[in-house]
């Protein structure tokens, strides 16, 4: 049972593991379209919520890559190298971003700051994304290992069950005859010692009791 539960958190911690790269897919891909959507917006009172958008998009990459590399995780240490190149491409595409794009922008020089998304901050971009899927499938085939083990456990455990209560079933089978052949050897055995006591009653002892057994009904016949 406890072997069980150890797979099961295996696949738990994975699963939940794979959701946190995925949701790091979905916030850079947010601050991304934010960005694009800034470019293009000649309204600057509207270009205040293209930033928050990716201000709260850069906070919870900030946050999700601080968990993951923080104490209390779980990765092994291949996923761990692969997060800290994360780190470091998240880095390269924040600062580009916030150094040269957005102040390209808020200058009135949209066409510059969208010559600036392609080239590096693309291929940033691309890298950022691809390692990340490439985490998120090393994260769900180990789950999968953890699932099909706690399924392994489990065949066993059930084996081990029907094992023993064939066992149990088996013993009690073999028990019964036992039980009944005993119980009439002593059935017999009494019976003689009723027969003899009642022979002595009568005045006769003219006679013999055989009984060669060693136990307590053996001895009385001594």
């Amino acid at each position: 049972q406890k072997m069980k539960g150890f797979s099961q958190n295996i696949f738990e911690e994975n699963f939940n593991e794979a959701q946190r790269f995925l949701q790091l897919d979905r916030d850079l891909e947010k601050a991304r379209r934010a960005v694009l959507a800034l470019i293009i917006e000649p309204d600057k009172e509207k270009r205040t919520g293209h930033l928050e958008v990716i201000s709260e998009a850069t906070r919870a990459i900030d946050s999700n890559l601080g968990f993951m590399l923080g104490s209390k995780n779980h990765f092994d240490n291949e996923a761990l190298q692969q997060i800290k190149r994360l780190k470091t491409l998240w880095e390269e595409f924040k600062l580009r971003r916030d150094a040269e794009l957005i102040p390209a922008v808020l200058k009135g020089r949209p066409t510059h700051a969208l010559k600036l998304t392609t080239g590096r901050q693309e291929e940033t971009f691309r890298k950022f994304i691809a390692i990340s899927e490439a985490l998120v499938a090393h994260e769900t085939s180990e789950a999968q290992e953890a699932q099909e083990a706690q399924e392994r456990v489990g065949k066993s455990f059930t084996r081990a069950i029907m094992l023993f209560s064939l066992l149990a079933v088996s013993g009690l089978l073999l028990s019964v005859p036992l039980i009944i052949y005993f119980s009439a050897d002593i059935r017999r055995r009494l019976n003689i010692i009723v027969e003899a006591v009642s022979r002595v009653k009568k005045g006769d002892l003219d006679f013999k009791i055989e009984d060669k057994s060693c136990d307590e009904i053996g001895f009385v016949t001594v």
